[in-house]
């Protein structure tokens, strides 16, 4: 199994890379053609890392998957519908439900919600290698401003470029939630730029370890005792258990400030957006 989860982690790393030079760059149909065939690839890689681990180590796959993750792994293994029956002829549910699970979104989604909990696991397991937590904490904001900084610099991110400096700056800005920008906002970056500059605030208010731990262990449960109170002391946590209401609380107010955000504009929609810009800085 140590070839097969180093072949996953490769496999979700080609996923994201994928991903962020599809949405960053405007590429060509062969391109396409050719990101469509490495999806393809990575979903083959994690179906058979999956039935590989429910088949050889089920006792072991028993104790350490929490319920969300057999939900996961039925919502992958119903990618094979669409595979093994035809595509129905009469209209109806059957047909919507076919065609979603056939679907690019479906597809994608799920597969990236597979690749982020399988590299979670993985960075969380070189915890256990007795890491200083201070360093881990300042090294990962580094990654994760560096990371950003590449990010904004895509060409779909903004209207007409920007400079590395102030790719920097404001991925910087960002991770650190401070506010402050080298450039006019609105005009310089795109939708997509707007939702990079979004992620990096949240990953940087909750913290890069406090995510990616927290994934790995209620995803995939078997993260020891000393990985655990790494997570803890890095977010001043006395309960494991609060790391819930640590991330999904302020997810909710974001997904609950952003819709009427990006709504069409109409003139109840335009008196409700100063509110809802008001609960999104909160």
């Amino acid at each position: 199994m140590g070839v097969m989860t180093s072949i996953t982690y490769l496999a979700s790393i080609l996923l994201i890379v994928g991903v962020v030079y599809e949405h960053g760059f405007t590429i060509s149909e062969v391109e396409a053609h050719q990101l469509q065939r490495l999806y393809h690839g990575v979903w083959i890689v994690f179906l058979v890392d999956v039935t590989l681990r429910i088949l050889l180590e089920y006792k072991d796959t028993r104790r350490t998957f929490s319920k969300l993750t057999w939900i996961l792994t039925i919502l992958l293994y119903l990618t094979l519908i669409p595979v093994i029956f035809h595509r129905p002829e009469e209209e109806g549910a059957i047909l919507q439900f076919w065609e979603f699970l056939h679907g690019k979104a479906y597809h994608l989604v799920l597969l990236l919600v597979f690749s982020f909990f399988s590299l979670s696991n993985g960075l969380v397991r070189l915890l256990g290698r007795r890491t200083n937590p201070s360093l881990i904490l300042a090294a990962s904001f580094l990654i994760i401003i560096m990371i950003g900084t590449g990010l904004l610099m895509l060409p779909r991110c903004t209207m007409n470029g920007i400079s590395w400096v102030d790719s920097l700056f404001i991925s910087t800005s960002a991770v650190c939630v401070t506010g402050l920008t080298s450039v006019d906002v609105a005009s310089t970056f795109t939708p997509t730029g707007f939702v990079v500059i979004i992620l990096l605030i949240q990953i940087g208010g909750l913290g890069v370890m406090t995510l990616t731990s927290f994934f790995a262990m209620f995803f995939m449960g078997n993260t020891s005792l000393y990985n655990q109170l790494v997570v803890r002391d890095m977010v001043s946590s006395n309960s494991l258990n609060s790391l819930l209401s640590t991330l999904v609380l302020p997810s909710m107010r974001v997904m609950m400030g952003r819709m009427p955000i990006s709504s069409p504009i109409t003139a109840a929609a335009a008196e409700m957006r100063p509110l809802f810009f008001i609960c999104f800085r909160l």
